[in-house]
């Protein structure tokens, strides 16, 4: 039973699984197009910054710095907006995936792969990045060539400037010399500082040197600097490779199932969570309602078509048998009244009920007993007044009304009192005369909540109380149980599915 309220729920829900249907398929076709055009291309860069930086520049004198990886080189946030404004499909997070720049052990070559949907595109963004990643490094190493050329030439004129200074301070602390001989013999302290000089002045001599051999191979290499960073390959549309991925329909027909799937599980969850009656199970398990039938619901052509039975002998079945139960009692004896209510919402089934009871042969007589909105008489062919507007015992019949069905009448509420309390007492007062003419009475009355349906509810041998599946709340169902418990009704459920 539960098994099958889940299916039930499924079906009833069959606009939410059309409307992800059409959903997922087109996601899935959007997907299929992006995901199956898919091309590679890649290009390559020689990169011999470090090889120049180590043999062709001292590096005790000048250190040259090179990156020991090129992925944040190549794929900056900036040039990354740069592509994306000359190609507005390619969002910068997309692209980060699309670029992948990879290097050999030595560092020395660095491969750079696009991904795209576009072998031309992805042509045109590898040599973007290659060409700019060119620019950019070779800008950052003359950068720093200009900074340690122009350190050089001012280290040099300070070192050249020391030199001359501590030379004439030399010169100036020793003494006149007489055939290389010393007039004034030298104090220890002049000694010390005359060597002191002297050491210094050696440093200085030295640094000069080294200065000016870095000076002149910055010079001399620079030319060579200037191909530090080649593009050896540039990227070609030609040479695009093709990403191998799925077919479109494959794509399609996973996007169709996953939609569906997850719905399916939503749908399952919210039955199992739902308020609602879902099947008479739960009416007889969780409230304590005892299922006369449970009837699936009924089309406004097949309501019209009913007594030619031209609906399916299966939607019809629940109905036969529910007059079977009320018709056994009325052959026995007549008069057999049954009151149709609903917990809280007014349920449209007293008309079919009636037709099908004066189709087996049995006076009926349907009553409007919902004082509030009586509109039964719309819901039927009218006919004229009774014939019989006087019965034996002289009781008046002028307000009861035939219908175009035979063995079928009805008295609208409108006939009975304006007022529904008097109107209810009036329909007590004339229950016992109508029930001796009728073989079956039905009361189509007000929902349980109200007043005028507990008066009534005495009056009838039996009171079907009509449950819209998926429509009352399980809360709502315990309280009306409870009133027939109360009023010590014979209640059974009619479940309208």
């Amino acid at each position: 039973m539960e098994m099958k309220a889940y299916i039930e729920g499924i079906a009833y829900k069959w606009w939410l699984l059309v409307l992800v249907l059409v959903l997922s398929f087109v996601v899935g076709k959007s997907l299929a197009v992006n995901l199956t055009n898919q091309y590679t291309v890649s290009t390559s860069v020689l990169i011999n910054d470090t090889l120049l930086a180590t043999i062709a520049v001292p590096n005790d004198v000048v250190q040259i710095a090179t990156p020991r990886t090129y992925q944040s080189k190549v794929v900056s946030p900036h040039i990354l907006s740069i592509i994306n404004k000359h190609y507005p499909r390619l969002v910068p997070s997309q692209l980060q995936q699309d670029i992948v720049v990879t290097a050999d052990s030595s560092n020395r070559l660095l491969l750079i792969s696009v991904t795209d949907i576009s072998s031309r595109s992805a042509a045109d963004i590898a040599n973007f990045l290659a060409q700019q990643f060119v620019i950019t490094r070779t800008a950052e190493l003359n950068r720093q060539l200009d900074y340690y050329e122009k350190k050089l030439q001012n280290d040099i004129t300070a070192l050249n400037s020391d030199i001359t200074n501590r030379s004439l301070a030399i010169s100036s602390l020793e003494p006149p010399l007489v055939r290389h001989v010393a007039i004034v013999p030298i104090s220890p302290t002049v000694q010390r500082t005359i060597a002191i000089d002297l050491y210094y002045l050696d440093q200085d001599e030295r640094n000069l040197y080294d200065y000016q051999q870095a000076f002149q191979a910055i010079k001399q290499t620079r030319p060579l600097f200037a191909k530090a960073y080649m593009i050896l390959q540039p990227a070609s549309p030609s040479g695009a490779l093709r990403v191998v991925s799925l077919p479109e329909w494959a794509i399609e027909l996973i996007a169709i199932g996953v939609g569906l799937f997850a719905t399916i599980v939503l749908i399952l969850t919210m039955e199992y969570f739902t308020p609602f009656v879902r099947h008479k199970g739960e009416l007889n398990r969780i409230i304590g309602f005892s299922v006369s039938a449970e009837v699936p619901h009924k089309f406004n052509v097949e309501q019209k078509r009913l007594l030619q039975f031209l609906v399916l002998r299966k939607r019809i079945e629940a109905l036969r048998l529910v007059c079977a139960s009320i018709g056994a009692p009325a052959i026995k004896k007549g008069g057999y009244t049954v009151l149709l209510t609903s917990p809280r919402k007014k349920r449209s089934f007293a008309t079919v009920l009636a037709q099908l009871l004066s189709h087996n042969g049995q006076r009926t007589l349907l009553i409007d007993a919902d004082f509030e909105h009586p509109d039964l008489h719309q819901q039927m062919k009218l006919d004229g007044l009774y014939d019989d507007k006087v019965t034996n015992n002289g009781f008046l019949l002028s307000f009861i009304i035939k219908t175009s069905q035979p063995h079928l009448f009805l008295l609208p509420a409108a006939e009975l009192d304006e007022i529904p309390h008097q109107a209810c007492m009036r329909l007590i007062e004339l229950l016992p005369q109508m029930q001796k003419i009728f073989d079956v009475i039905i009361i189509d009355a007000s929902p349980l909540d109200h007043a005028t349906t507990h008066l009534l509810s005495k009056q009838a041998a039996q009171t079907l109380v009509l449950v819209k599946k998926r429509r009352e709340r399980l809360k709502t169902l315990k309280i009306a149980y409870a009133t027939c418990q109360e009023l010590k009704l014979d209640s059974h459920c009619i479940l309208l599915s």
